[in-house]
């Protein structure tokens, strides 16, 4: 009986053995897979703290491009309202210009009509026109002279 009772127990130390050379490998591969999770929860960290700075300055960037589209809308409209003022402006001085034009021709005509008027005086008072003069200046310093001639012979025959 001792010696059944030795086998029993050598029979369940070989047991006890075998078991514990499994658990002592499965303590082993739980603890590489404990390592290889504690590895791939460093790497998780680190990506996600990668991915927050990512996120960060893509908010930055996008907060710099809304900045730069509001600061070119601004200059958009400061532009258009420049643009519009120009056209307004032009319009009036196309306006003005068209007046001016009409009282330039205006005054082109009565210039013409007394021209033709101090024609008709000067062949009345049959004065000799300089060659090449035309202005209304020549004619009238023509006509002044021929009065004042005709004045001084009218002076000197009522003397006579």
């Amino acid at each position: 009986m001792e010696q059944d009772l030795k086998l029993k127990a050598e029979e369940r130390f070989m047991v006890l053995q075998q078991r514990a050379d499994r658990d002592t490998e499965v303590i082993a591969r739980l603890r590489k897979e404990q390592d290889e999770l504690c590895r791939t929860e460093e790497r998780l960290r680190s990506e996600r703290g990668t991915a927050r700075e990512d996120r960060d300055r893509a908010i930055r960037e996008r907060d710099e491009e809304h900045r730069l589209v509001e600061s070119l809308r601004a200059n958009l409209g400061a532009t258009v309202n420049q643009r519009l003022d120009a056209e307004s402006v032009s319009i009036g001085l196309v306006k003005e210009l068209t007046e001016v034009r009409g009282i330039l021709q205006t005054e082109s005509d009565e210039h013409d009509l007394l021209q033709a008027a101090i024609g008709v005086v000067i062949d009345d008072l049959r004065v000799a026109q300089p060659e090449g003069t035309s202005s209304l200046v020549a004619h009238a310093a023509g006509i002044t002279a021929q009065v004042g001639q005709l004045e001084d012979d009218a002076f000197h025959t009522e003397i006579t």
